[in-house]
């Protein structure tokens, strides 16, 4: 107490001397801080130096649209009926998906596959292309343009996605549903074993050891030397390994397994198989046409169909579910890469398709 008052004193807590302690420092940095638009034009680079890492610029992809009106015209002319805008559609998304996984798969290095490689090889022999920088240029124009490499780097690429994903088998109540909803699984589709010969066309090439006169020919000359080698089949009476000796390489063979009318459509096309399920046992077709050429095709036996065992049709169930599966993750995962590429369409040019730098280690 002093003169009737009460003086209280108080210690200051250590850390508030530290900070009178560290003020100078403080003001110092803040006199040396840039102004307000420096500060804005700093975040603004480190917000673009972070966006380019997570989200890196798409791959541009060009696309001549002669391109997709020759897969329309090819299309209508295989099936001969016009196509709808909903087929159209469909067959526009194909093209860019195919441009899309060749790019992709280049991208990964795929074009260092054996396979690939071969071909290039074989098709600079045949061009006889001298120097080194000529067959670099030729390799690339290979590598773009070459129908049976642009398939393998699909095939390829798909091949190595779906190794990537996972399918869960489906449950026994999952299987149970699928049977009550689908009783056709119940009973086994009646199946045909077909022969057949095979004519690949100008724009198709099935193997290798194709008839190179055969391809040089046009769609409709091909049909006329099918026609021609039918008459000469039941003229003269020919055995299947001579009758298939007048025509090309097939992947498929020429002697299939039994099928039933879907698996045959997955194989020779939904036209050809509809014939092989309509025309009677041992004789030989007319010529008809599939995505890959010409065929004559001859059906040696019928089978017809059968109610199938529990086991058997539980199996064939779960490969139903499991191939729905894995097809729905596929395209997921095709839709993904998809999504790193940005796609042009343009009319009235003769495009170069885009140099895609490859890189053996991509993932």
């Amino acid at each position: 107490f002093n003169n009737g008052y009460l003086f209280v004193v108080t210690k200051q807590p250590s850390g508030h001397q530290d900070n009178d302690r560290l003020r100078p420092r403080r003001d110092a940095f803040l006199d040396r801080w840039p102004g307000p638009f420096l500060t804005m034009l700093i975040v603004g680079l480190l917000i673009v130096s972070v966006s380019q890492v997570l989200c890196p610029p798409r791959i541009a992809i060009v696309i001549n649209n002669d391109q997709i009106e020759g897969a329309i015209a090819a299309w209508q002319r295989r099936y001969e009926r016009p196509a709808t805008a909903l087929q159209r559609q469909q067959i526009k998304r194909q093209v860019v998906q195919e441009h899309v996984l060749v790019a992709e798969a280049l991208r990964r290095g795929f074009a260092s596959l054996p396979p690939v490689q071969h071909r290039i090889q074989q098709l600079t022999q045949i061009v006889g292309s001298a120097t080194s920088e000529q067959n670099g240029a030729l390799h690339a124009q290979i590598l773009a343009n070459d129908t049976l490499i642009q398939r393998y780097l699909t095939d390829a690429l798909k091949a190595d996605l779906g190794h990537q994903l996972t399918v869960n088998t489906p449950t026994s109540a999952t299987i149970a549903a699928y049977a009550q909803t689908h009783p056709q699984m119940l009973v086994g589709q009646p199946m045909r074993q077909v022969s057949q010969v095979f004519f690949a066309d100008a724009n198709t090439d099935a193997g290798e050891d194709s008839n190179t006169d055969l391809l040089a020919a046009s769609d409709t000359n091909v049909e006329a030397h099918a026609r021609q080698a039918r008459q000469t089949i039941i003229a003269d009476q020919l055995s299947l390994p001579s009758a298939v000796a007048l025509g090309d390489s097939f992947y498929g063979g020429h002697q299939l397994a039994p099928k039933t009318q879907l698996q045959l459509s997955a194989v020779l096309g939904e036209p050809v198989a509809a014939v092989a399920f309509d025309s009677p046992p041992h004789r030989w077709s007319r010529p008809l046409a599939s995505p890959y050429g010409w065929h004559l095709i001859r059906v040696n036996s019928v089978l017809p169909a059968i109610v199938r065992p529990r086991i058997e049709v539980e199996q064939a169930i779960t490969r139903t579910l499991m191939d729905a599966s894995h097809a729905k993750q596929l395209e997921a995962a095709i839709d993904d890469i998809a999504a790193n590429y940005s796609v042009s369409i343009i009319a009235g040019q003769s495009l170069t398709p885009p140099n895609v730098h490859t890189n053996p280690e991509a993932p």
